[in-house]
């Protein structure tokens, strides 16, 4: 597929590809985009986790496609651009996936872009001293995963198709 433009976020987590096979009058409709709403809206995304594989009859491997469900918690500017924070266990492969948010009628409008997951306060890792008491490890941690789910609001995204 021919790619027109690639439009880079200078401040946030994003990139924008267009192309002639992806115009306004063949993709999603406008009306099915909706950047806003409430606290509490239940949401679904979708990704390619890493790892996760079928097989065709063929034997070729392929990705899975899985879809995952979260609620919308709130939104963030603290250190940088506007970001939403998703209540779910966000994992490796979903990055660059469509949000999508109830919007308080029953239906699904894509609100969001997954961008990654919000990292937890670090972790010391513990090891054995000399005298077989633990201590922490200066050199290394562990950064759970939070638990948030951090997205680049569908506005910015429209903002840098409209650029190009």
């Amino acid at each position: 597929m021919p790619i027109d433009s690639v439009r880079l976020g200078a401040a946030d987590d994003i990139a924008v590809l267009t192309s002639p096979a992806l115009r306004p009058d063949n993709g999603l409709p406008e009306d099915r985009i909706d950047g806003q709403f409430e606290v509490g809206s239940a949401a679904a995304y979708c990704g390619f986790p890493i790892g996760l594989e079928g097989m065709r009859p063929d034997g070729h491997r392929w990705p899975i496609p899985i879809v995952k469900a979260g609620i919308f918690s709130g939104s963030t500017n603290a250190g940088g651009p506007m970001v939403h924070l998703f209540d779910t266990v966000n994992n490796k492969g979903f990055s660059g996936g469509p949000i999508y948010v109830d919007d308080g009628t029953g239906a699904a409008k894509l609100g969001a872009i997954v961008s990654g997951y919000k990292y937890d306060r670090p972790i010391p890792v513990m090891k054995r001293d000399e005298r077989g008491g633990l201590v922490e490890d200066p050199d290394h941690c562990v950064q759970p995963n939070s638990g948030f789910m951090v997205a680049v609001p569908i506005q910015r995204a429209l903002e840098l198709i409209r650029e190009g």
